[in-house]
């Protein structure tokens, strides 16, 4: 499995950060996905500390080998889920062949003053869980919704969102894993002029 953050314009290897825990002192690395800050989150994926081991809170990882997979984070049988309902993963090792090909993708939505932002994907790709990125300013929330997706074949992901005047601006990204050199074609963002009617003044 190969682990991808993706956004408008380009798909790179993910990089894990480190925190610490402030009890023990013990290092970890963890992919975080979205924003913290008011109405916005951030999903948080861990390394497992078996395999991924910083030397300081400073340390940076990419991931770009392909030979990653994801378990689940169970605690008493039960997969544990964060505050928003996300259910939480751990990247591990794994030299299985029939998941080299798979993506891990951490999907960046971008948002230039949207509302109403949505996603769509097809059925190779599985929903994992979500942060969301963004702003807000007074009763305006601009926010996207940061996608966290498990790839397993050919699929198409797609967006929309509006911007103050009611224009439309959408984009779509075709995913063919088994093309290592071009796996992503990500088209252009098109933007859909409102009708005059629409408009918003």
């Amino acid at each position: 499995m190969r682990v991808v953050r993706l956004n408008s314009e380009t798909a790179s290897p993910a990089q894990a950060t480190v925190i610490e825990n402030l009890r023990t002192g013990s290092l970890y690395f963890n992919i975080w996905h979205g924003r913290r800050a008011q109405k916005l989150w951030s999903y948080v994926c861990s390394l497992n500390h078996k395999f991924f081991s910083p030397r300081t809170v400073n340390d940076v990882l990419e991931l770009n080998n392909n030979n990653y997979i994801l378990k689940p984070v169970m605690k008493k049988g039960v997969c544990v889920k964060d505050t928003r309902g996300n259910e939480l993963y751990c990247i591990t090792i794994d030299n299985d062949p029939g998941h080299k090909q798979d993506i891990l993708l951490f999907w960046e939505i971008p948002n230039f003053n949207f509302v109403d932002v949505t996603y769509k994907h097809s059925v190779k790709a599985a929903l994992l869980g979500a942060g969301a990125s963004g702003k807000i300013r007074g009763n305006n929330e601009y926010i996207s919704p940061y996608p966290v997706l498990e790839i397993v074949g050919e699929c198409v992901l797609s967006w929309r969102g509006k911007d103050s005047q009611g224009n439309v601006y959408s984009q779509t990204i075709e995913v063919n894993p088994k093309d290592k050199l071009n796996t992503f074609k990500i088209n252009e963002i098109v933007k859909e002029e409102a009708a005059n009617d629409d408009k918003k003044s």
